[in-house]
């Protein structure tokens, strides 16, 4: 089977890539590719600044709440699937489990970063929402 690329280059600004791979994070998300939607869209929430008013990460980071974690020991449970996924972890497990709502955090992290969001990302935003209260969902039970 002989393979050919549909085009040669493609040229994009920061915003549009963050754009893209958010995209191609939730079909990855919807087809179960759940290992691809975490990595684009942690790749996709790396690119851009943090928006002050619609962060999430940047809330979880500095929430109060959470003063009594250590701020790194804090940041590593919020990344650790990304960075289970993007660098060698000797300190994690060597199998991880991710289930559709990590890696639709990670997406949802991503889309607060982005300044436009798609008919697609309103959709996923939805669902998100939706599953994140039904805690008897199968992705939220423990194996």
């Amino acid at each position: 089977m002989a393979y050919e690329p549909k085009q040669d280059q493609l040229v994009l600004d920061k915003e549009e890539a963050a754009m893209r791979q958010t995209h191609l994070a939730i079909l990855a998300h919807e087809s179960g590719d759940l290992d691809a939607a975490v990595t684009l869209a942690g790749a996709a929430d790396g690119m851009l600044p943090e928006n002050p008013t619609q962060n999430i990460f940047g809330r979880l980071r500095d929430d109060p709440a959470m003063a009594q974690l250590d701020r790194k020991d804090w940041i590593q449970v919020i990344n650790w699937e990304r960075d289970w996924l993007k660098h060698p972890t000797p300190q994690l497990p060597p199998t991880v489990t991710i289930t559709a709502l990590d890696a639709g955090f990670m997406i949802i992290r991503a889309m607060t970063k982005l300044p436009k969001w798609s008919d697609k990302m309103f959709a996923f935003k939805d669902w998100y929402m939706i599953a994140m209260t039904q805690p008897d969902t199968p992705e939220q039970k423990e194996p």
